[in-house]
């Protein structure tokens, strides 16, 4: 999602990525796991995935990126961030033409 998913205040008229982005935060802060983590830890157990770019637009962004660590998503936790949005919302969500 192109850097969305770390920035707690996007800029975007889709409300479905808002909401979405809120839900994400407060995972977040419930399970005490920072967001590259879930970020990138989502995509690791992700099988579908083959590759994935990860960019950054600071120093700081690129140290937390430096510093992540690998943690072991058991399936409750992908469960979870699944739920976050609908199955019918994805596209709505995935899309940037959609935002």
């Amino acid at each position: 999602l192109q850097g969305l998913l770390i920035n707690q205040k996007i800029n975007t008229k889709n409300i479905l990525l808002k909401n979405f982005n809120k839900k994400l935060f407060k995972f977040a802060n419930e399970k005490n796991i920072d967001l590259y983590s879930i970020c990138l830890n989502y995509i690791l157990k992700n099988k579908k995935i083959n590759q994935f770019i990860v960019g950054f637009d600071n120093l700081d962004q690129l140290k937390n990126l430096m510093s992540f660590k690998y943690r072991s998503f058991d399936d409750k936790n992908i469960e979870l961030i699944n739920k976050l949005v609908s199955n019918k919302n994805y596209r709505k969500i995935i899309d940037p033409r959609k935002w």
